[in-house]
């Protein structure tokens, strides 16, 4: 009776050791927000040699979906530049307050950021900044592939849209960085002014990659479109306008893209 306690005691000590010896081995990294660990993402890739390039649009398609996915499943970080340049401003009878001409240009979205992005600090915010994949060849109005040395460029160019909105079109699976009538609206409100109306159009929307070629891994990502505003009715704090026009061109531009 002894001996099999005894027997019993030494199998509990070496399932507890090997035990230990796994969970040495399976490391988890920190995770204070509760989520997922960063394990639940590929961390290997297999390479793949981009030998001829695709001339049918279907497929070009798909490499453009590929090149995307390729940060959903393998990247941790990225750095993001958004550029926004407002001009063509019309401020209307509005121009004889001091400060419309730069108000309504921060309105209209103009700035110079450039964040860097990680998956394991924050996956809501590495996902909602990067393009959405997913695209199909009717969403794509023309869609190209050329070579240059070891890289191939992928430019693909989308319809514009009126009103763009998280609800309907491409544009907000291509960049956050857009505006809506919603969000000149909010903006307006924060100049404690307002509109009677606002309509905005999105055109020359463009997603152009640059992949390796070698291992199909994308080096670099770049979003532009052009949206132009035009308000009606337009109040400045206490001053009353007829109407405000302008344009902005937004480039954003996804580089340092790294495993």
């Amino acid at each position: 009776m002894k001996k099999s306690v005894l027997n019993f005691i030494s199998l509990l000590m070496v399932a507890a050791t090997v035990f230990s010896l796994v969970s040495c081995g399976k490391t988890t990294p920190e995770n204070p927000d509760g989520e997922e660990p960063i394990t639940s993402k590929s961390t290997t890739q297999i390479p793949v040699e981009i030998v001829d390039i695709p001339t049918d649009k279907g497929e070009l398609v798909k490499m453009l979906n590929s090149a995307i996915e390729y940060v959903e499943l393998y990247c941790y970080r990225y750095t993001k530049r958004a550029v926004c340049k407002v001009d063509g401003l019309n401020v209307g009878t509005l121009s004889t307050a001091s400060n419309a001409a730069q108000a309504f240009r921060s309105i209209f979205g103009q700035k110079d950021v450039s964040i860097e992005y990680e998956y394991n600090t924050s996956r809501d915010s590495f996902a909602a900044n990067f393009p959405q994949s997913g695209y199909t060849v009717n969403e794509v109005s023309s869609i190209t592939a050329q070579q240059d040395d070891g890289t191939i460029i992928l430019t693909a160019e989308f319809p514009s849209e009126n009103n763009p909105s998280d609800k309907s079109g491409q544009l907000h699976k291509l960049s956050n960085d857009y505006l809506s009538v919603e969000n000149v609206n909010k903006a307006l409100t924060e100049f404690n002014s307002s509109a009677a109306s606002v309509s905005v159009t999105a055109s020359d929307i463009k997603i152009k990659a640059t992949i390796n070629a070698k291992d199909s891994s994308l080096q670099s990502l770049e979003v532009s479109f052009t949206q132009r505003f035009n308000l009606t009715g337009v109040t400045l704090v206490k001053i009353e306008g007829s109407g405000v026009t302008g344009a902005s061109h937004t480039t954003v531009i996804y580089s340092s893209i790294g495993v």
